[in-house]
């Protein structure tokens, strides 16, 4: 492995959500400042849903395709270059605000939250795909840089400080005392709140920038010699999934299942190693290439099943509602649940680069307790503005506490089975993309 092809593809993997998960780590200062208030992050959720028609129709172009491999590399170009300029777009105008329907309506975040969302979305079917042309332990190190998407976010909102109202407004704010010039207009903060350490435009020129380190570490990648030195031995036959050892090339073929203990105990499948076999001096062929697929169909529609849940949650429920759930216990308890539980997911990441989960009883008892927790944050927003404990520094903690282990209960779950799926090729690595 070389330290530094390593290195540069977790930056590459810092790219691929940082810019999503920024919007969500400023919502504390975007409702105290933006008209659609406490709403807002139910708007950004829906836009992020329907952002996915992006990797749909991609999904469904390359399928037309008889060499869909070649438009991966200019799909990810434009997705980096989405994501860098949109994110400094939104430096520039996310407090301007449009008239539609008789009332101001954030127009400009919208539409570059649905870009930039586009852009995430559809680099999930293309770069996990791209990443099965490197050697197996690179894939460890692009999950690394996904975590890193939403630690970095993280450590700058923490930075900041915590922003947010002073108080919870009532639905009746009134914003008649806003100056309008045209028909764009930006606004000023319509609620009393604590002044953060810095705004939201340094915060997103600091995220377009990390944006064009992502877009610089692809192009050294694709261009250079070390780079394309660690490309699989044989990336057609990786793509074929076929299991094929140095001692065994001329004989029948062996399928390694990682979720079986014995098959595990035999050889590591995720991060195969080199070695001469002993046999024929001039040859070095990696011990187990990951090239048949090494996972049951029936364990295969069990783990992406588990993955579309807790991506339901992660990505639609949970942030939609989480400000319901915290805004009562005060704005610092939601500033933290949000900061908090987005640090959490590259520490669990990389718990499981060390300690993966292997028993899919395991993988599915984590899916359980990430999904009790949802349950509690989801209870504790339907009873908003009275939940649980309410007043009693017990219910802060427990609410702060749900939103960090249900983020690393998830985090974990996602990270132990995309390593687990990149014994099953490129097939399997472009069906987990999809279903994120």
């Amino acid at each position: 492995m070389n330290i530094i092809v390593y290195m540069v593809v977790c930056l590459f993997g810092l790219g691929s959500w940082v810019t999503v998960i920024a919007l969500f780590a400023q919502l504390p200062l975007f409702v105290v400042t933006l008209p659609e208030q406490w709403t807002l992050s139910s708007y950004l959720t829906i836009l992020i849903q329907l952002s996915n028609i992006a990797p749909l129709a991609f999904t469904i172009a390359s399928k037309c395709c008889k060499d869909n491999r070649k438009y991966e590399i200019p799909v990810i170009y434009a997705i980096r270059a989405v994501s860098f300029l949109g994110s400094a777009l939104v430096a520039a105008f996310w407090n301007y605000t449009t008239w539609i329907g008789g009332a101001l309506r954030s127009s400009p975040l919208f539409l570059l939250t649905f870009f930039l969302a586009a852009a995430a979305t559809t680099g999930s079917v293309t770069e996990f795909p791209y990443m099965g042309r490197f050697r197996g332990e690179y894939m460890t190190a692009f999950c690394i840089g996904q975590g890193l998407s939403s630690l970095l976010p993280s450590v700058l909102s923490l930075i900041q400080g915590t922003g947010g109202a002073k108080e919870c407004p009532g639905n009746n704010t009134n914003h008649s005392n806003l100056w309008i010039n045209s028909s764009i207009t930006p606004i000023e903060p319509s609620i009393p709140v604590n002044q953060p350490l810095y705004g939201v435009a340094p915060f997103f020129a600091t995220i377009s920038f990390f944006m064009f380190v992502s877009s610089i570490s692809f192009w050294l990648l694709n261009y250079l010699s070390i780079s394309k030195s660690e490309y699989n031995v044989d990336t057609a036959a990786v793509e074929q999934s076929i299991v094929v050892t140095a001692s065994q090339r001329d004989k029948e073929t062996h399928t390694i299942n990682p979720l079986r203990k014995d098959d595990v105990q035999q050889t590591q499948v995720d991060n195969p190693i080199f070695e001469n076999d002993g046999n024929d001096k001039s040859l070095v062929l990696p011990r187990v290439l990951p090239i048949n697929p090494s996972i049951s169909r029936c364990d295969l529609i069990n783990l992406l099943v588990q993955i579309a849940v807790i991506c339901g949650f992660v990505n639609g429920i949970i942030p939609s509602v989480l400000p319901y759930s915290c805004i009562p216990y005060g704005s610092t308890v939601y500033h933290l649940s949000v900061s908090l539980s987005q640090l959490a997911n590259p520490l669990f990441c990389f718990l499981a680069l060390w300690y993966p989960a292997r028993s899919l009883s395991l993988i599915s008892g984590c899916t359980v307790l990430g999904t009790a927790l949802a349950a509690y944050i989801l209870c504790a927003a339907a009873l908003s503005p009275t939940p649980p404990l309410l007043g009693n520094p017990v219910g802060d903690s427990l609410i702060v506490t749900a939103a960090i282990v249900n983020s690393a209960a998830f985090s974990y779950v996602k990270a132990c089975v995309a390593t687990l799926l990149t014994t099953g090729g490129r097939n399997a690595l472009l069906h987990y993309g999809i279903t994120m």
